[in-house]
């Protein structure tokens, strides 16, 4: 089933330099894969990809490049220098599901099963929308304009 993906972290067991994260609904054709997320010059064990970082996908493909760890020993050639390694690994990964927002101003039913709601990131993080029970009236305000109000107070007139 298709997630709607906001942030992630993951902690690396032995660092990473450059990751990229790409995102799919099927795990069969190469072409399919969609970037989402690049992490350049990394040093640190612990990444946090910020709640902006928005997709919808089932799958999830992190690939690792410019180890950190440049000599390590192979297990059947100990102190072997001439086959010194590279090595990379995760400890930890974690992908936040975006749940959806709420409704800010609406009217219903005495029963409540007739709505209609003006609501915030409902479908996506900082897009309004108006929505209705089993979306008779629901449309989007506004689609693809980008809004810069993620976690800051929004006056409602």
């Amino acid at each position: 089933r298709e997630r709607n993906v906001a942030g992630m972290t993951w902690v690396f067991g032995h660092i990473s330099g450059r990751v990229d994260v790409h995102y799919a609904n099927r795990n069969d054709n190469r072409s399919n894969w969609q970037k989402a997320y690049s992490l350049v010059g990394n040093v640190a064990d612990t990444t946090v990809v910020p709640t902006t970082v928005h997709f919808k996908c089932r799958f999830i493909r992190l690939t690792l490049h410019e180890p950190r760890t440049k000599e390590f020993w192979h297990p059947d050639n100990y102190e072997d220098t001439e086959l010194w390694n590279t090595m990379l690994s995760l400890k930890d990964f974690k992908a936040y599901e975006h749940t959806g927002g709420g409704g800010v101003l609406g009217f219903q039913s005495v029963d409540g099963m007739q709505y209609t709601t003006v609501a915030y990131g409902l479908r996506q993080p900082a897009e309004w929308i108006i929505t209705s029970e089993e979306d008779i009236a629901t449309q989007d305000i506004h689609p693809g304009i980008p809004y810069n109000d993620v976690g800051q107070i929004v006056h409602i007139a």
